[in-house]
């Protein structure tokens, strides 16, 4: 059985009479008759019956009819779709992301894919921390994530954007008048910061470290995992937070965000529309694991 044989019966099905459907498939009534007395020897059963001049289904015909015009609409659709994926990207991709740019980062580049590339690509997004992403890339599970930059090996690390370390109080903190803030004023103040096992957490030790200050003499409340704890807890208490300046931080209304004094270095200004003008700065990145060279 050919798709040609279907589509022939189905057109004579459709106009029941030889001649009108031959005309309508641009071919010779006797290639039409031959190809609908294949099918019926095929299928063992008579499709058509005369009637006068013209032809009409039997009952198996008429049965065979329904499921040839479910069976060839199907596939019209099919080869429909496969036309509008021509030279456009299609398939699956399965992305990780850490909380921090699922907010504002995130949503803004899925929009401005879907505006360049349309529809076609499904994205399916996973949550999770640095760790766990770069285990699901290990494991498959996903095909690329947005997370800290790490030491990790068999990970390819694309620089994406920076984020600024900033002091975080409650709007009626003795702070909140302030335009900024040096890191040696928080050596005698209890602090609020990310957790010390945590990799954001390690980097703002680093930080406060190269900036002179004594870890083991500092009050830090180390107990959160990212800014929407944080932002929580300095939003409740007239405490100083040290947190990465983040759309985790956006909810809370109440918060001020202040710049700290001290530079960077030459640091080089990412290509993304968020701020990035002092201390810590934690690159979010793309990462692919790299093919194995053979």
């Amino acid at each position: 059985m050919n798709l040609s044989h279907l589509q022939y019966f189905r057109e004579l099905a459709q106009v029941q009479h030889y001649t009108k459907a031959a005309h309508n498939l641009f071919i010779s009534q006797p290639t039409l008759s031959h190809s609908i007395a294949a099918l019926e020897d095929e299928l063992g059963v008579k499709l058509f019956e005369k009637n006068g001049r013209t032809v009409k289904l039997t009952d198996d015909g008429a049965l065979f009819a329904q499921y040839v015009e479910r069976s060839l609409d199907a596939l019209e659709d099919g080869i429909g779709e496969l036309e509008k994926r021509k030279g456009r990207l299609s398939g699956t991709v399965r992305l990780g992301a850490i909380h921090s740019v699922r907010s504002a980062f995130l949503p803004e580049a899925v929009l401005a894919y879907r505006r360049t590339h349309g529809n076609l690509v499904e994205l399916k997004i996973d949550q999770g921390s640095t760790k766990e992403l770069l285990d699901y890339l290990h494991t498959g599970e996903n095909d690329l994530a947005i997370t800290s930059e790490v030491k990790a090996d068999g990970f390819v690390f694309t620089p994406l954007f920076r984020q600024r370390l900033v002091i975080i109080v409650h709007e009626g903190h003795p702070f909140a008048s302030r335009s900024s803030i040096s890191v040696s004023e928080l050596a005698d103040m209890p602090v609020y910061t990310y957790r010390e096992d945590i990799i954001v957490g390690t980097e703002v030790s680093e930080f406060l470290e190269s900036h002179g200050l004594d870890l083991a003499k500092m009050n830090l409340n180390r107990d959160s995992d990212d800014e929407v704890i944080l932002g929580g807890i300095v939003s409740r208490a007239p405490v100083v937070g040290l947190a990465l300046d983040s759309s985790g931080l956006y909810p809370f209304r109440n918060l001020k965000l202040i710049p700290l004094e001290e530079p960077t270095g030459s640091i080089p200004q990412p290509t993304t529309s968020l701020n990035s003008c002092s201390a810590l700065r934690i690159i979010f990145t793309i990462m692919t694991i790299p093919k194995t060279p053979t």
